[in-house]
């Protein structure tokens, strides 16, 4: 199977997107379509690869529905440029601007002319409407012969019976309200684009690749795995790797949403997108571009709103069926009601008219994934990632939450928690002697011991590593021997009286001290819960590998009090399901390869940003900041936008009821169906847009 992405141009209709998607899938070898109408994008998939005959045909398609509408390549660095993009927005502005002021100079004099000359009014009228409306009035009579009916064969229809019935003025007014709310509309749309779009910056174009010492200006697309590349002060960095030379602090806000930079240095590992603040930084390529974390960023925004809410279907489901009621109820109008003698035809013809503008379901057609869409782009400004907008609908009402417990509500690494004197010896000393043996090696224990230490105060050993049991280590004065508790009986040492410790240290055959450590519990884990608690989340649970005292004393201090111990990954599945059986929806967050099947099982599954591959992949939201705090916050903005989705619906529903009572009645005027139509959708629009601000 054959893929490829495609850029769209000038096409802003949800109904046009629809029969451009149904008719491409039409095309032979064509296996699936589908059109990201705010990113304005087109993924085609194929059976056979994608030549310059199936985009010809594809192009056919598109402009035999939208005149105007074109593909091109998708090509991801140019959708970087704003700034011509915002140019263009703006001419297009102001072409609108006047050519609406035009229109309505006309329209005034159409007005003055009426009473006393008809013609020269209609004449006046004609001209408002070519010039303010063409687009629309071919693109409506289009619309027609194909028996489409949409926004722009609705207006089509109401200004040609307008000019029948001879009220012109109204044509005028039809025309000119639907063309300031469709410019309203896509400024807002836009905007909301413009929001996500933006994030885009976080790649840069080229790269300093460093050979032979020097440095060479390349395209990033040309940095390989295993290049050293460097990065100057205020640059950003291309791609994900690990410093090789230098320190600085890095700038993570754009992926994580931390404002605080965090400080790197030789050794440490360094994420694309990140912003270098201050040193120069030689660094070494860990990841192609393409795979580094900035590209999985926006790879996962890109796909963000392919997978479609179920609000989402059910509004496109009730758009097919609401559609063919209102235009049987109109013929009602027009043909039963005349005859029944309740009114002259032509009064039912413009009453009709009214009932089929107001109508038009656009303003939830286009608002409900508008709203969606503006969500998954608020929430990856604070380093939460949607891969799908069904996803937002599932965390607004999950009430239940399940957590992995390692490096997810802990760090994830070891750190010391007690020393132990066994002699006339510091804890300092201890702590300093075991660091000196352990500077070599990368043992977790190892690196909690060197994470206590000041490294300026180590002294130098000979070693000779013990594998699997610890260190044995000499200088000129002393024989240091360090780990396991089995490493000291195995060396003929009485250990009976000593506690039950993971390290000892022991200074020419004689045991000084031990030390005890643990996974510590994150920082932010405690308010976590208790946030979730205050949102009314009150099932929450810890699924652990880790034995019942550990398991149980970080339940106790991050206020679970609900948690399962010594579980492999087929057992945290089973009560993953047991859990979901009892509840509306329910989360997992987790970070591991051992989570991934949990993850998978979970109604929406959260994974740590920066846990295993796997894991990310499996998971539906994403972490990047690799912290939970922000899934609260996620959780508030999730029920948000499904609280405004609710209220445009119903809003929408409401006065689109009301108009069209008025309208059976006889009560209701063209503008006013124009602005149950055009003017409600800018308003759900706007509203819409809301969950990013």
């Amino acid at each position: 199977m054959f893929s490829g992405k495609y850029k769209l141009s000038n096409i802003d209709c949800s109904s046009c997107a629809k029969e451009i998607e149904k008719s491409i899938s039409k095309i032979d070898g064509i296996a699936h379509v589908k059109i990201n109408l705010f990113r304005k994008t087109l993924t085609i998939e194929s059976e056979d690869p994608i030549n310059s005959q199936v985009i010809s045909n594809i192009q056919q398609v598109i402009s035999s529905i939208e005149s105007d509408g074109k593909i091109s390549p998708f090509n991801f660095i140019k959708e970087r440029s704003f700034k011509s993009k915002l140019n263009l927005l703006f001419s297009i502005i102001n072409n609108s601007l006047i050519e609406i002021v035009i229109s309505s100079l006309l329209l005034i004099v159409c007005i003055f002319t009426k009473d006393f000359n008809f013609i020269l009014s209609a004449i006046f009228a004609v001209l408002s409407i070519i010039i303010c409306g063409y687009k629309i009035f071919f693109d409506g009579v289009k619309s027609i012969l194909k028996l489409k009916l949409d926004e722009t064969s609705l207006m089509t229809i109401a200004i040609i019976a307008a000019f029948f019935i001879g009220d012109t003025v109204d044509a005028v007014i039809v025309i000119l309200l639907f063309r300031i709310g469709s410019l309203l509309e896509s400024k807002a749309i836009h905007n909301s684009r413009h929001s996500i779009k933006s994030i885009a910056k976080i790649i840069p174009d080229t790269a300093w690749l460093v050979l032979d010492s020097e440095e060479k200006k390349i395209s990033i697309q040309d940095l390989n795995v295993d290049d050293i590349f460097s990065v100057h002060p205020f640059e950003r960095v291309p791609c994900d790797g690990v410093v090789v030379s230098g320190s600085s602090s890095l700038d993570l806000s754009a992926l994580t949403g931390e404002s605080l930079p965090e400080l790197v240095f030789t050794g440490k590992k360094v994420l694309s997108g990140s912003v270098n603040t201050s040193g120069l930084l030689f660094i070494k390529a860990t990841k192609a571009p393409k795979d580094s974390a900035a590209s999985r960023i926006l790879q996962l925004l890109e796909n963000a709103n392919e997978t479609k809410a179920d609000t989402e279907n059910i509004i496109t489901r009730f758009a097919r069926i609401y559609t063919p009621i209102v235009i049987l109820l109109a013929l009602i109008l027009i043909l039963v009601f005349p005859l029944l003698g309740l009114g002259a035809f032509t009064l039912w013809l413009k009453q009709a008219l009214v009932l089929l503008v107001a109508s038009c379901p656009c303003a939830i057609v286009i608002s409900v994934p508008l709203a969606f869409y503006s969500g998954v782009g608020a929430a990856s400004k604070f380093g939460v990632l949607f891969k799908g907008s069904k996803h937002i609908e599932t965390l607004a009402i999950a009430d239940s939450f399940v957590f992995d417990k390692t490096a997810t509500l802990t760090n994830g690494k070891l750190a010391v928690t007690k020393v132990h004197c066994f002699d006339k010896i510091s804890e300092d000393e201890i702590l300093k002697i075991s660091a000196s043996v352990e500077m070599y090696s990368d043992h977790p224990i190892a690196r909690a011991i060197k994470e206590k230490v000041k490294f300026d105060m180590l002294k130098s050993f000979n070693i000779q590593e013990v594998p699997g049991f610890g260190i044995k280590a000499k200088d000129e004065q002393d024989e240091i021997m360090c780990g396991r508790r089995e490493l000291f009986e195995n060396n003929g040492f009485n250990m009976e009286s000593f506690p039950n410790l993971p390290f000892y240290v022991a200074i020419n055959e004689k045991i000084v001290g031990g030390i005890d450590f643990a996974d510590s519990l994150r920082e932010d884990t405690p308010e976590t819960i208790d946030s979730l608690k205050k949102l009314g989340i009150k099932n929450i649970t810890i699924l652990s590998g880790d034995s019942k005292e550990t398991t149980s004393k970080i339940a106790k201090e991050c206020g679970i009090s609900k948690y399962y111990y010594k579980l492999m990954p087929e057992d945290k599945v089973e009560i993953l399901k047991k859990i979901k059986s009892k509840s509306k929806k329910t989360i997992f967050v987790g970070d591991g390869i051992n989570d991934t099947p949990t993850l998978a099982c979970a109604d929406c599954g959260i994974a740590m940003g920066f846990g295993s591959q796997a894991a990310i992949e499996t998971g539906d939201i994403v972490l990047t900041n690799d912290s939970i705090k922000n899934i609260p916050k996620a959780v508030l903005l999730a029920r948000k936008t499904i609280s405004i989705i609710k209220f445009n619906i119903t809003f929408s529903l409401l006065i689109k009821l009301i108009v069209l009572v008025l309208a059976i009645l006889g009560f209701s005027p063209m503008w006013l169906a124009v602005l149950a139509d055009t003017g409600l959708t800018v308003i759900a629009v706007i509203l819409s847009s809301l969950p990013k601000r």
